[in-house]
C-alpha cells in the first residue's frame, strides 16, 4: 500500500474493491492516511454546527452561523465548491425540484436534505440577500476548525476541501461508480460510460434513493445515541439526529450488545407508518409516549383501503403515518393543519452499519 498516496492506491483497484474499502473506511474499521471522517464523526460536526444556530446573540452573530451551517450542509451533501458556494444566489436554491444549481450545473439533492434546507430557508432572513452565503473564505476555514476542535475531529479534515472529497468517497462506498461521482462534484462534465442523459438520470436515482435501507418501514432517522439506561432486560436508548430531533426506543440488552450500542454510536431509527399515530395539536392521542411531535400536515392521500398522512417536522424530518384495516384518523385533521404525531419506544427498530 503507498502510505503517501493513499488516492492513488484507491484508484488501483477495481470498482468492486474501491467500495468495499471506502465502505469499510466509513465505517471506521479500516484506516487509509490520510484519514477519512466516519458518519459518527460527520453527523457530530453537523449537530454542533446546527445546536449554534439556536444559541443567544446578536442578530449578526445569529445571522453569521446560520450562514455557516448551511455553507456546510451544501458542501457536505452537494459537495460544491467553496467558491461555487459563495457564488450561490436565491434563485439558484430549488429545493422543491431537490437541486441546485451551481453555475453551469444542476446538483441534486438528496430527499431529507432538500427538505431540511427548505424549512430553514423560508425562515432565514439572510435568503433575501444577492449572495447570501458570500462571506470571507478564510473565516468559513476557522469556523470549520472550531467545529473540529470542538467535536474532537483532526482540524485537517474538516475543511472545505476535505468535506467536498469525503462527499465523492461516500457517494462511491454506496455504490456509485466513480466516473459518475466525478460528474456529480463537477469533475466531468460527462462521462463516456454514461452518455447524454443516462448520466444524470443514474446520478438522481442514486442520490434519491441514498442511504434507504431494503425494508418496508417509510420512517428511518439516522443519529446518535446520547444515553443508554438499563431496566432488567430491557434497554432504553435515547438518540438524536444532526437537526436536534430526539427519539427513544426500548430494545432488549442481547440487541443492544449485539449492536455494539454506547454513546456516541450512529445508528438508524426504523418506525413503520402505520405505528404512527396523528392527533390534532394539543390533543395528543398517546399522551404517555415519549415520542410526541408537533407538525403540519403536508399531504393526505385516501382510498378505499387506508389513510396515509405526512407531516413535516420543524426540524425538517417527515414523518409517514398510515391507518388501515378499517382505522381512521381524527376527522378533524386536514392538509395544513398542525397535529401532533405519536409513537411508542418500543415500536422503534435499531439498525447500525
Amino acid at each position: 500500500m503507498n502510505s503517501q498516496n493513499p488516492h492513488l492506491f484507491i484508484s488501483g483497484l477495481s470498482y468492486a474493491q474501491r467500495a468495499e474499502l471506502l465502505k469499510a473506511l466509513l465505517k471506521g474499521t479500516a484506516w487509509l492516511p490520510p484519514a477519512i471522517l466516519s458518519s459518527r464523526q460527520l453527523t457530530q460536526a453537523e449537530r454542533w454546527l446546527w445546536e449554534r444556530t439556536a444559541l443567544e446573540g446578536s442578530p449578526f452573530q445569529r445571522h453569521s452561523r446560520a450562514r455557516i451551517w448551511l455553507i456546510f450542509m451544501l458542501i457536505r451533501h452537494a459537495g460544491l465548491r467553496m467558491r461555487e458556494v459563495l457564488q450561490l444566489e436565491e434563485h439558484d436554491f430549488r429545493f422543491g425540484e431537490e437541486e441546485i444549481q451551481a453555475g453551469r450545473r444542476i446538483v441534486p439533492l438528496s430527499p431529507q436534505v432538500a427538505s431540511q434546507l427548505a424549512n430553514f430557508w423560508a425562515n432565514w432572513p439572510g435568503r433575501t440577500a444577492s449572495k447570501p452565503l458570500d462571506c470571507d473564505a478564510s473565516f468559513i476555514r476557522r469556523s470549520f476548525s472550531a467545529c473540529a476542535r470542538a467535536c474532537g475531529i483532526n482540524p485537517a479534515l474538516l475543511n472545505p476541501s476535505s468535506l467536498r472529497r469525503q462527499r465523492g468517497l461516500e457517494l462511491e462506498a454506496g455504490g456509485l461508480h466513480p466516473h459518475l461521482a466525478s460528474v456529480f462534484l463537477g469533475k466531468m462534465d460527462h462521462s463516456p460510460l454514461f452518455p447524454g442523459q443516462m448520466a444524470v438520470t443514474m446520478l438522481r436515482k442514486h442520490i434519491k434513493e441514498e442511504r434507504r435501507m431494503k425494508t418496508s418501514a417509510r420512517n428511518v432517522f439516522q443519529g446518535q445515541v446520547t444515553r443508554l439506561t438499563e431496566n432488567g432486560i430491557l434497554v432504553s436508548v435515547s438518540l438524536e439526529t444532526a437537526q436536534g430531533l430526539g427519539l427513544s426506543a426500548i430494545i432488549t440488552q442481547a440487541s443492544s450488545k449485539s449492536l455494539g450500542l454506547a454513546p456516541g454510536v450512529t445508528v438508524s431509527a426504523l418506525v413503520k407508518a402505520p405505528w404512527v399515530t396523528v392527533s390534532p395539536a394539543g390533543k395528543p392521542e398517546s399522551p404517555n409516549s415519549e415520542n410526541c411531535f408537533a407538525g403540519k400536515v403536508e399531504k393526505i392521500n385516501r382510498d378505499s383501503l387506508a389513510c396515509e398522512i405526512m407531516i413535516q417536522l420543524p426540524q425538517g424530518n417527515q414523518l409517514c403515518s398510515l391507518y388501515a384495516n378499517g382505522a381512521s384518523p381524527d376527522r378533524n385533521i386536514h392538509e395544513g393543519d398542525e397535529v401532533l404525531a405519536c409513537f411508542s419506544p418500543f415500536a422503534v427498530i435499531l439498525t447500525s452499519d
